[in-house]
């Protein structure tokens, strides 16, 4: 008997090195534009780092005192992303 279960795509991680490198500057451009479209006067940083497995990865983030609520009652944050075109959803966990 066949097992159930979601099917799964393995890529290798020199892959994502090779291929998703070259987008790195695309995606530092489009957490600027995320970090510029945020209301109000707010300090927002903006981190490019890679992660384990040699994906580019951006981080923005609320860097004041009151970033946490902010993000909690107003959505600054998922705001500003969306507001930039991009698709903000939770995900569910493994």
């Amino acid at each position: 008997m066949a097992k159930v279960g979601k099917p799964r795509l393995n890529i290798p991680d020199s892959w994502y090195k090779k291929n998703l490198s070259s987008l790195a500057p695309q995606l530092e451009s489009k957490a600027q534009a995320v970090a510029g479209s945020v209301d109000g006067d707010v300090p927002v940083t903006v981190t490019m780092k890679t992660d384990r497995h040699g994906r580019p990865v951006a981080l923005v983030t609320l860097a004041h005192a009151k970033g946490l609520a902010m993000q909690a009652k107003y959505g600054t944050l998922t705001r500003a992303a969306a507001s930039q075109g991009l698709d903000v959803h939770r995900y569910n966990p493994r």
